[in-house]
């Protein structure tokens, strides 16, 4: 079994194609479960932890659709096939061209970790800890990822 090193938290927006204004939900419970992808391996899907003031709100998603590559759920919901939650710098493109919206702007949503994973070793590696140690600078650098340069390795 690998290592993980977890970087930090990246905001996660929930994204649904362009639909008219009556069609869009106010609170989380106005959501059509069918229509909820999930981000993950976990065949039971995702809770997504919906907070605005004193009040929250966990919905279940992916009961249909759970697949581990938010590229390609972000072309799913594109194609309006179903709404994710996924982090920004995946969804920034989309929402500034109209592709996709933001649904339930006034809510958050539990923050997703970005994650460095790398195999077991009895003493890590200088490069891997020195690859780490960038990779790492440089998401805290860069809040927005859809905007930073790419880097120079």
């Amino acid at each position: 079994m690998g290592h993980a090193a977890r970087l930090t938290p990246k905001p996660c927006d929930r994204e649904a194609p362009p639909a008219p204004q009556a069609a869009k939900p106010e609170q989380p419970d106005d959501l059509n479960r069918d229509m909820l992808m999930s981000y993950g391996t976990n065949e039971l899907g995702e809770t997504w932890e919906f907070a605005q003031a004193s009040r929250t709100r966990s919905i279940r998603a992916g009961t249909h659709i759970i697949a581990n590559n938010g590229d390609f759920l972000y072309a799913l919901a594109k194609s309006g096939q179903g709404m994710c939650a996924l982090p920004d710098f995946i969804t920034d493109a989309g929402r500034a061209s109209g592709a996709v919206v933001e649904v339930l702007p006034h809510w958050t949503l539990t923050s997703l970790w970005l994650t460095l994973f790398y195999p077991p070793y009895e003493q890590l590696p200088p490069v891997v800890g020195t690859f780490a140690d960038y990779f790492e600078a440089f998401i805290l650098a860069h809040p927005n990822l859809s905007n930073a340069p790419h880097p120079q390795i």
